[in-house]
């Protein structure tokens, strides 16, 4: 690897998303004598699914989740408490993906527990007290590139006063996998110090600093980055093809020594032998830095690779 790229992205954004409770149905091809237990997914996509990101590293896999929770909701309260079971239709993966156009693969069935596979609406409620949940117990068990999903079906309801509805009784949670060569819990990195004499660093969105100054060791010089965008681009071009087990550098600091509000967050690296073609080695969000830091005491960020680059 000759070359090091950083994009840091120093917006983030926050979506809100809000649930609504449906208290009808009105699908017409639904019988009107009959009330009708249904699947929703709040996050309101079309095909009633959910998504999740697994991010596949050198360490395993990791999600912000690991349990997958939903309630049963009816169309209208009935006057008895009733019982309703949901199954996992692992038949409609390929229904799903002829359909959608997507090539998910099948979970193992030791990747999984089904840990809650019925719930009880209540009399007069409009929707389960308890909820549906399958719990995730390995992510390193779910890598395939394509991905995996999870269909849920209603299968049971204990009364007839109620029915299954016909086009909302599936409900599909979705596995997308990223793939990242970057320990994401790294704490440190062994191994010596490359010479770094020959290293160029350079950048388009400098701010009235030189980028090469992160190089030459004072603690008090610094490079600061600026765009009207949400994407800082900074290169470190090595001279000669290197294999490194990854990089440590200090925060900004203002002058009276606190922490600079924009320093690096959520990072993306890639590296290459040319400067043209770019292997992506993943993404790292920078934690906070200590309070205590200061220029003479830096706490320093890690970004350290799974593998040698």
């Amino acid at each position: 690897m000759k070359y090091l790229n950083y994009i840091s992205f120093n917006i983030i954004v926050i979506v809100l998303f809000s649930s609504i409770a449906c208290t009808s149905c009105s699908d017409k091809d639904e019988k009107i004598e009959n009330e009708y237990v249904y699947l929703v997914n709040f996050r309101g996509t079309s095909e009633n699914t959910t998504q999740w990101t697994v991010a596949q590293t050198s360490v395993g896999g990791i999600c912000e989740q690991n349990e997958f929770k939903f309630p049963v909701m009816l169309t209208l309260p009935l006057q008895t408490d009733i019982e309703i079971s949901v199954e996992l239709a692992m038949n409609e993966i390929d229904v799903y993906n002829t359909n959608n156009n997507t090539s998910y693969a099948s979970p193992s069935s030791d990747s999984y527990s089904f840990t809650n596979k019925s719930v009880t609406i209540k009399a007069g409620e409009l929707e389960s007290s308890d909820s549906i949940c399958l719990t995730i117990n390995d992510f390193n068990l779910l890598n395939a590139e394509e991905g995996y999903i999870f269909p849920f079906r209603l299968s049971e309801v204990s009364t007839g006063n109620a029915s299954i509805s016909s086009n909302l009784n599936m409900l599909y949670l979705i596995l997308n996998n990223t793939f990242s060569n970057i320990d994401t819990k790294a704490v440190s990195i062994e191994g010596e110090v490359c010479d770094r004499s020959r290293w160029i660093c350079t950048s388009p969105d400098s701010y009235y600093t030189d980028p090469q100054d992160v190089l030459d060791g004072n603690p008090y010089s610094q490079w600061e980055g600026f765009t009207y965008g949400n994407q800082i681009s900074f290169k470190i071009n090595m001279g000669t093809q290197n294999s490194i087990k990854g990089l440590t550098f200090s925060p900004n600091y203002v002058p009276d020594g606190q922490i600079c509000p924009n320093n690096m967050k959520t990072t993306n690296v890639s590296t290459s032998n040319d400067g043209y073609e770019w292997t992506d080695q993943g993404s790292i969000v920078m934690p906070a830095v200590s309070a205590n830091a200061s220029y003479n005491n830096p706490v320093l960020n890690i970004i350290k690779f799974g593998s040698e680059h």
